[in-house]
């Protein structure tokens, strides 16, 4: 009975909580809209303070700074945005202000490599958050760099007709096995010119370079590889100054396709993993008959592991150790 009130009272808390959270999201928003019509209208003077700060600081309770803050973050972002992520609270939201709307958007659906881990923008703490953010823009500096190189290099080749038509780049794909076991995603890169083909991967460099094309095209950091395809090939000295042009824009031009195969290789290869995981899952669940005493020392591992974190007192329940015990029962340890 005690349970089954318990499970009520926890309902009903939830419930109030979501309330409270909706309230909070839509308050965000409304609190700093109307600091600015306050600050904005200099309305505050007919409250009897001689300036917005004053105003802020002695009838709301607030710093300048914070108040100012809040009314940064309603002039640049959509209100519909403040509402949407009223949870990561103001200082997120400004650090999120600097970002256009595309790019802000996406950033914030996504997750962030942050020292080796998966966080989203609700997870990171405002340091990391702010970190994130300089990062992703210095690279969207640097491919807007990228695509002018590009544009400016089309241009020139468009300059020499004669040496575009004739010329042509040519991605072969090689599939190797990694020293860990995995797969990884190179290829082999061939210039075409007239009946002339000639494969220029790990051929055309200085030996002190050890670079390679095959390869690059499976870094998903864009910038970088393609930032050393192109010093490398500038060093040819069987390629005119034409031809590397042409041959670096053609690479550039091929990332967005080798980024896509390495995604579509990634998911097979993590579809693979789940499946291994399931398979060794079931095993777990096997019958005893089927586990042998190898195993079984492992199980038992398993089993002190598990009954450490699941039995009552050490913050457990009853349900979890019932359905734990009947595991080892099962595996006969």
């Amino acid at each position: 009975m005690n349970q089954l009130t318990n499970v009520e009272q926890a309902q009903k808390l939830h419930e109030k909580i979501m309330e409270s959270r909706n309230i909070v999201e839509q308050s965000l928003a409304e609190f700093a809209k109307n600091l600015k019509q306050m600050r904005d209208g200099k309305l505050y003077k007919t409250l009897g303070y001689d300036n917005f700060g004053n105003y802020t600081e002695q009838a709301v309770k607030l710093k300048r700074r914070q108040a100012y803050k809040y009314i940064n973050v309603i002039e640049k972002l959509d209100e519909n945005f403040v509402h949407s992520n009223a949870q990561i609270g103001i200082t997120k939201l400004e650090l999120l202000s600097e970002l256009n709307k595309n790019d802000r958007n996406k950033f914030t659906k996504e997750k962030h490599n942050v020292n080796g881990k998966q966080k989203t923008v609700d997870e990171m703490t405002t340091r990391e958050l702010d970190k994130a953010i300089k990062e992703h823009q210095e690279l969207e500096d640097k491919i807007k760099d990228q695509e002018q190189k590009i544009k400016d290099i089309k241009e020139n080749i468009l300059l020499n007709q004669d040496v575009k038509d004739d010329m042509s780049v040519e991605f072969e794909e090689v599939l190797e096995t990694g020293c860990l076991g995995g797969t990884i995603l190179e290829y082999n890169v061939y210039f075409c010119k007239g009946k002339t083909k000639t494969k220029i991967t790990g051929k055309i460099y200085d030996e002190e370079d050890l670079l390679f094309l095959a390869s690059y095209f499976s870094e998903i950091d864009v910038v970088k590889q393609n930032d050393i395809i192109s010093r490398v090939i500038n060093k040819s000295k069987i390629l005119i100054k034409e031809e590397k042009e042409f041959v670096i824009a053609e690479c550039l031009k091929f990332t967005d396709i080798a980024l896509a195969r390495e995604e579509e290789i990634r998911r097979e290869r993590e579809e693979k993993t789940s499946q291994k995981w399931s398979e060794a899952f079931s095993q777990l669940l096997s019958p005893q008959s089927q586990i042998d005493d190898a195993h079984k020392i492992i199980y038992k591992k398993f089993y002190k592991t598990l009954a450490l974190k699941f039995h009552p007192d050490q913050g457990g329940s009853n349900e979890e150790m019932i359905v734990l015990n009947q595991l080892k029962e099962q595996w006969g340890i």
